[in-house]
């Protein structure tokens, strides 16, 4: 894993035990014509694939046991970014918040998930995802 890279390298520079987090990480929905990947079946399965392996506490092969400190890219898209149509379509929510497809991390109630939703965006606005802890999202940082 890369992880475990970063984490021998930073080791062998004498940087020991230095915890590592993962800032960003995401799959877009969708994307321009042109683009391979981008779809709602291949962002759930990353997605969902990720948050799975986080909640099962298996680690990496240094750190076994271990969920490391997760950032989803994105909260919601980002419908003004220039670039490719990939690059505004990461986000679990669009810009009116409503939910692109369930990644296994909302509430029962959609209004609790919406409440959560600003919540996160009004306190994180330097940081454009959600913190993944092995319960579910935090709300807030």
């Amino acid at each position: 894993m890369q992880v475990d890279a970063v984490y021998s390298a930073l080791n062998s520079m004498g940087f020991k035990n230095v915890e590592i987090m993962v800032a960003e990480t995401g799959w877009p929905y969708k994307g321009d014509d042109n683009e391979v990947g981008p779809s709602i079946e291949n962002a759930k399965a990353y997605n969902g694939n990720l948050i799975a392996h986080l909640r099962s506490m298996v680690g990496t092969p240094l750190m076994p046991g271990k969920s490391v400190d997760t950032y989803l890219f994105a909260l919601y898209d980002e419908d003004l970014k220039p670039g490719p149509g990939s690059e505004r379509s990461f986000g679990l929510f669009k810009t009116d918040l409503t939910m692109v497809y369930d990644v296994g991390l909302s509430t029962s109630s959609q209004v609790r998930t919406k409440f959560m939703c600003i919540s996160l965006v009004f306190r994180a606005f330097l940081w454009f995802g959600i913190r993944i802890s092995v319960f579910g999202w935090e709300d807030g940082f």
